[in-house]
């Protein structure tokens, strides 16, 4: 009876290790979840940031070739005598610079966000090949302890009828 009672301990023992290991596994996936979870929100704070820094640049260009160009008139206005032929010529040429600055602008943004897609879809690619290593590696431990389980299971059983 003693003999049964220390293998029943020992038995208990030996499982509530096994749990702890479990739940320890557990507690580990769900801090990788929530890594993974606060480096989404970082990239899409630092996308915003990005976006709104972009905008700042953009208006205050802008504003600049306004304060220039009205300058350059103003000057142009008090120097010379101009017809209005040449205003209406020069209101053409100012929309024409407009144009094909922001057409510039909006190509070079386009081109940086492509690199910045192309570059987190690499690093999509390389965590999810992380995970599936990771997830590899899981389904192995789990596999070994299963094993550990059915050979202490079976020592148990086997140790018990011994006792019978």
């Amino acid at each position: 009876l003693i003999l049964r009672i220390y293998f029943l301990q020992l038995l208990h023992k030996i499982y509530f290790q096994l749990l702890v290991l479990r739940i320890n596994f557990h507690l580990l996936i769900l801090r990788i979840y929530f890594l993974q979870l606060l480096h989404k929100i970082y990239f899409q704070l630092l996308v915003l940031r990005i976006n709104f820094h972009l905008l700042e640049l953009r208006i205050y260009f802008h504003q600049l070739l306004h304060k220039i160009y009205f300058q350059l008139l103003y000057f142009q206005l008090l120097v010379f005598r101009i017809n209005f032929h040449l205003l209406i010529l020069r209101i053409y040429f100012h929309q024409l610079v407009h144009k094909i600055y922001f057409q510039l602008l909006v190509l070079r943004i386009n081109f940086h966000l492509l690199e910045l897609r192309i570059y987190f879809h690499q690093l999509l690619h390389k965590i999810y090949f992380q995970l599936l290593y990771f997830q590899l590696l899981v389904f192995r431990i789990n596999f070994h302890l299963l094993i550990l389980r059915i050979y202490f299971h079976q020592l148990v059983h086997k140790i018990y009828f011994q006792l019978l």
